[in-house]
């Protein structure tokens, strides 16, 4: 009996009827977004961060007192929501343990929700009544709720397991199997990133170049890179009907001897209406890979936007509605697609189009929408959005800005819908712009491959091309058939649905991919003028497609019943295996053996040309002033780099600060910061040099070639290459970066073949007076390591010098090493820098892992020249440490008033953090050394010590990670509220420019990289009160 297609649009629905949205949903949807709304704006001080606060020092009129009328209807509309909120709930969960419970005949399960539901639901309006009332935590109330809760929701989640999620598992699992490639690099952008420290001043970096962030990364790798994560999971698919990939047929278009792309076509007859609705299914879950991948694009920069904009809302806050939107709208479009293919089902048979995949359809005569219309639209719209932030990139004098910011997630929101429909509609494309005329749509349709069937290929194309004579799909209009005509070559949008021209387009993006990183890494001053989060995403995409093409080739010469696959079977595993083996031949002989090792992370010794009878310590302090600077510069990255570079600058205003200045000691990126300004005040004295120079440094993008060399070039020459490469790794080549731009004359030579206490000889000698640099690091034996700039002849002075510590500049036989190879010891933080080898001496890694502050080398060069001249303890001595971090500032600022306002209660870590915090901290040696020298400053009169800090703006969440979460009592929180607040409204005040026009603060980070208004908000905090009185003080 035949169906009509009334009968079949007719026939579901009763089942679409079931599955239309309830009001109670739609509703429970509303209250619950409504309640995050309220919930995010409603705070006290920060204190108390949401209306179900559970602060109990908390009492009415202390509520009152604090808060505002617009404070409170929140805080009414909150409980009002959650009365009906927590009822729609249970209602639904109701239904679905009712529905389970009929359907197993279990009714004892429904019976024991409603009374455990309805005891929760009391005790949650006598929590909202409670709170509305009295404006207090009612503790006893809670705890009850929280446990009724708690077991009602252990029953649903029980029953869900036992009648829904066992029919799921084979499918998840399978999802799993053939998804976990995309899946481990999605967790690694949309998880790891986010949280790096790096990424705020990666992201900001990204306003600043347009090009790169909208044509690169957002019109480029954001959509190629989210199709491959989603797409190629198929080629990897194990499912019940799939198992062994026994019913596909594997074809390869060869494009080099025995590589090509691959891919495959489903044999005749193997499948059946099940197992193509199962493959449906985890084609969808393979779709929402994609949505994943753009909700953590757009996560990335909501999270920055938060981190740095004065507005309440939180952007980020929006993720999980962006993401449940968008994978409610991939289902909904997939039943548009069923509902299409059922209404056109006679017609799709005459070109062999399978439509029994199909649920729901529509009613008879009901008109079907057009997807692809819908989809042309949004993505004009797109194209429209990305000009318009590209413009506004370069209009705005200060790009990273709220317009922008939103601009940009309305461009991803926009890139997401628009993926959406073209993961749902591809294969359709070569209906909605059908071309006779190109091959490459003709050969889309499996008509032209089914070689069951008899015709020959021009009597197929002619039944294609007959069927659209029959059939308006899509309701193809002039501009649509405009539109299928325009091709370059074969590709047009109709062969968007061929297999091999799809996979073709991405195969040519993968090699402009392989050209562009190939190009950073053998020019690495090209990397430097781009964006990490592309350099990131570029390396993942290559090492992405390395692992796809394997295992693609590894399945058609496997699995494939082409003669060709037959017959170079074994010339592919020869292939493999050979290079396999040349691979690990070629590790061994670069790393393991000694003669062949390629020493790429060694540092290079060279002849010391300082003897110590040209200059020595017992010399240099016959000629100090009376007053004299010991300077202690903390580590940090570029923020050390930049900010002591910018403190330094402005203490040597008058030009004096090196006549009085001892020593310069130095940590990791501070270390770095006082090398450079030295080197720029040695090259050029002029104030408007020094500052431009100190502009270019601190705001390079040092991190973009480090991660180059570290995701390619560095890692594969280390690895592979045989060769002695010392002196070529990614911290050489940074140092030679910094040496380039304070001296463009520097050639090669002099960088490699300058030792450290030559070079600064050669500042010292221009006036007989110039500080002791030193430059300090970490043995990974745990020791200190030191190179201080100057010998010394007494023995008692040089081991109070290097108490504790190696001298990495004496190597033995006159040998030494470069100043700026030297000098990069201290820069070598683990993962992003490797470990610096001195052969003879050991390893050393970051100066901040043994001492981050600098002041314990600066006060061992003290105790020796006190060794030297018992009458330098009765000079004026004065110690000064440039401080660039946020939890020291933050210290100076709350710690009088957390004498008292602290409660007790200390932030606890498990075994396994506590022993984790232990070896990051960085603040053991400097909260000693700075013990002891305000212990001296208070003993003598001639001795004082001060500090610079960095100012930056912070909030209770800083306070209580460094002092505990319990404050003693709400008088503190109020005092604790109000110098915060005086602290960031100082810093707003200081202000100008990008960031009052902005309404954003872009504090820099912890980082390799600086963004433009990064380094600027260093230059205002300079007239800061606590940082001008210091530096007028030593002037």
């Amino acid at each position: 009996m035949s169906t009509t297609k009334a009968d079949q649009l007719g026939s579901v629905e009763q089942s679409e009827q079931k599955n239309t949205p309830k009001f109670h949903v739609i509703l429970f949807i509303i209250l619950t977004l409504l309640m995050i709304v309220c919930g995010k704006m409603f705070h006290i001080y920060d204190w108390i961060a949401h209306p179900q606060f559970t602060e109990e020092g908390v009492k009415s009129s202390w509520f009152f007192k604090h808060t505002s009328l617009y404070q409170e209807i929140i805080f009414i509309a909150f409980f009002i929501f959650d009365f009906v909120w927590a009822f729609l709930l249970f209602y639904i969960t109701g239904k679905y343990i009712h529905k389970k419970a009929t359907e197993h005949n279990v009714k004892i399960i429904f019976k024991i929700f409603l009374v455990l539901a309805s005891l929760a639901y009391t005790f949650d309006c006598t929590e909202n009544f409670y709170y509305l009332w009295n404006k207090e935590y009612p503790k006893t109330i809670v705890s009850i709720k929280i446990g009724f809760y708690s077991v009602t929701f252990l029953l649903v989640l029980l029953t869900w397991i036992r009648f829904s999620l066992r029919d799921r598992l084979v499918l998840l699992k399978e999802f799993m199997y053939s998804s976990w490639i995309s899946l481990l690099f999605l967790f690694i952008i949309g998880l790891t990133l986010p949280k790096a420290p790096q990424l705020n001043s990666i992201i900001v970096d990204l306003y600043y170049h347009p090009f790169w962030f909208v044509f690169v990364l957002l019109l480029g790798f954001a959509p190629i890179y989210c199709i491959v994560l989603s797409h190629y999971p198929n080629y990897f698919l194990l499912s019940k009907s799939n198992r062994k990939f026994q019913d596909k047929d594997w074809k390869m278009y060869r494009i080099f001897s025995i590589f090509g792309i691959v891919w495959y076509k489903n044999k005749a007859g193997n499948s059946t209406p099940e197992s193509v609705a199962y493959e449906s299914e985890l084609s969808f879950l393979r779709r929402v890979i994609g949505v994943f991948f753009y909700a953590a694009i757009f996560y990335m920069i909501a999270y920055t936007a938060d981190t740095n904009f004065g507005f309440g809302v939180e952007l980020s806050g929006f993720v999980p509605l962006l993401l449940v939107s968008l994978i409610v709208w991939l289902y909904v479009l997939k039943k548009q697609k069923d509902k299409w293919r059922l209404y056109y089902a006679n017609g799709l048979r005459e070109a062999n189009e399978s439509a029994r995949d199909l649920y729901f359809a529509g009613e008879e005569g009901k008109k079907l929408n057009n997807p692809i219309r819908t989809y042309v639209i949004f993505v004009i719209v797109t194209i429209l959005a990305h000009f318009a932030l590209f413009i506004l990139l370069f209009w705005f004098t200060y790009p990273f800005n709220y317009t922008t910011v939103i601009l940009s997630l309305l461009c991803i929101s926009l890139q997401a819908i628009t993926y959406t429909y073209y993961r749902t509609f591809r294969t359709l494309f070569k209906y909605a712009f059908f071309d006779a005329d190109n091959e490459a749509v003709i050969n889309s349709f499996p008509l032209m491959n089914d070689e069951n069937d008899p015709r020959t290929r021009a009597e197929k194309k002619q039944a294609i091309i007959s069927m659209f004579e029959g059939n308006n799909y899509f309701g193809q209009t002039p501009f649509f058939k405009k539109l299928a005509t325009l091709r370059i070559k074969n590709f047009s949008l109709g062969a968007v649905s061929n297999s091999i021209i799809f996979l073709k387009v991405i195969s040519y993006f993968g090699a402009a991919n392989l050209l562009f990183f190939l190009a950073i890494n053998f020019v690495p001053q090209v990397a430097l003028h781009i964006n990490g989060i592309i350099i990131i995403v570029s390396a993942f995409f290559l090492l992405y497609g390395i692992i796809v093409i394997i295992l693609k080739h590894f399945m058609y010469y496997n699995l494939s019943e082409d003669d060709f696959a037959k017959t170079q079977k074994s010339n592919f595993r020869f292939t493999v295996y050979g290079v396999l083996l040349a691979m690990i031949l070629l590790n061994y002989l670069s790393r393991h053996n000694e003669s062949t090792a390629n020493n790429l992370f060694e540092l290079a010794k060279i002849e010391e040309t300082i003897t110590p009878e040209t200059i020595n310590l017992e010399k240099y302090i016959q000629n100090l002033p009376n007053k004299r600077y010991y300077i202690g510069c903390y580590g940090g990255g570029m923020k050390a780099n930049a900010w002591t570079m910018t403190v330094l600058n402005a203490l040597d205003k008058d030009g004096t600060l090196y006549d009085k200045t001892v020593c310069l000691s130095g940590a990791s990126g501070g270390t770095i910061g006082l090398i450079n300004y030295s080197a720029i005040k040695h090259q050029n004295d002029d104030a408007q040099f020094r500052d431009s120079i100190i502009r270019k440094i601190g705001t390079e993008n040092i991190l973009s070639m480090d991660l180059a060399h570290l995701l390619g070039r560095d890692w594969f020459t280390h690895m592979f290459l045989p060769i002695n490469l010392i002196g070529k790794d990614r911290s050489t080549a940074a140092m030679y970066t910094y040496a380039k731009y304070v001296n463009h004359e520097l050639t090669q030579k002099e960088f490699d073949s300058t030792s450290y206490r030559q070079f600064w000889y050669n500042m010292y000698k221009r006036k007989e007076r110039f500080p002791i640099l030193i430059s300090n690091t970490t043995n990974i034996k745990g020791r200190q390591g030191m190179a201080v700039s100057i010998p010394v002849k007494n023995n008692h002075a040089k081991a109070a010098l290097y108490l504790g510590a190696n001298d990495i500049l004496e190597l033995g036989n006159n040998q030494t090493l470069s100043f700026y190879n030297a000098a990069s010891t201290t820069n070598r933080f683990p993962l992003i820098s490797p470990a610096a080898t001195i052969e003879g001496e050991g390893q050393y890694n970051d100066g901040g892992i043994y001492e981050n502050s600098g002041l314990l080398s600066a006060y061992k060069l003290y105790e020796a020249i006190n060794e030297l001249d018992a009458n330098a303890k009765n000079k004026e001595t004065v110690f000064i440490n440039i401080i660039n971090d946020k939890s020291a500032y933050v210290k100076s600022v709350m710690d009088a008033v957390m004498e008292d306002c602290n409660g007790g209660v200390i932030n606890k870590s498990n075994e396994f953090s506590a022993i984790l915090n232990s070896v990051a901290a960085t603040e053991m040696f400097p909260g000693y050394i700075k013990d002891k020298l305000n212990f001296l400053a208070a003993k003598h009169d001639n001795f004082t010590f001060e500090n610079i800090y960095l100012p930056h703006k912070f909030d209770l969440d800083d306070v209580r990670a460094i002092y505990g979460q319990k404050i003693k009592d709400t008088a503190c929180v109020v005092e604790i509220a109000k110098i915060i607040q005086e602290n960031n409204d100082d810093i707003w005040d200081l202000m100008k420019g990008g960031s009052k026009e902005t309404f954003t603060i872009i504090e820099p980070e912890m980082s390799r990289v600086m963004a433009i208004p990064a380094f600027n908000f260093m230059q205002y905090m300079l007239k800061h009160e606590r940082v001008e009185k210091v530096l007028n003080m030593l002037h």
